[in-house]
């Protein structure tokens, strides 16, 4: 059942370093699939046209305050002080990680086990007007819209 519901988001989960191309900085990643990182906030843009969302982070990115386009406002989780190398990517990036046509956020939330970028990843659920927390693996979170693909993958 597990993964069915992954290949219909169309992800692809790799172990080891069979995935060596998923394994990007987040930063690399942006370059290559057209997500924007963003560093500074607050931030304002459009998950879809006519749907302005606005992103505050606290000092820290350990959290993100959106304000929804029904004015509502949801917390979003960021780095987690628990992780180590909090410091080496993109606190928050945007881009449409399910292919729905909204923009979806990914948050950053530090280094596993010193090798592995960690990350949550909130989709936009126009029925019920927020972002979701998708439940799956996001380990070294990678987009690859060529092929409309979710890659994770893992290092040990």
């Amino acid at each position: 059942m597990y993964q069915a519901l992954l290949k219909k988001l169309g992800i692809a989960v790799g172990l080891g370093l069979c995935l060596t191309h998923a394994v990007l900085a987040a930063s690399d990643t942006t370059e290559q699939t057209g997500a924007k990182a963003y560093h500074d906030f607050p931030v304002k843009l459009e998950i879809a046209p006519g749907l302005p969302i606005s992103i505050q982070a606290d000092q820290a990115y350990r959290q993100f305050t959106v304000k929804l386009p029904n004015k509502s406002q949801q917390v979003l989780a960021g780095l987690d002080p628990e992780l180590a190398g909090s410091e080496t990517s993109d606190p928050l990036t945007v881009a449409d990680y399910n292919f729905d046509g909204y923009q979806d956020i990914a948050t950053y939330s530090g280094m596993g086990g010193m090798v592995n970028a960690q990350f949550n990843l909130y989709l936009w659920n126009a029925k019920q007007q927020r972002f979701n927390l998708f439940k799956g693996d996001t380990t070294n979170l990678a987009l690859d819209s060529k092929h409309q693909l979710i890659k994770t993958s893992s290092r040990s």
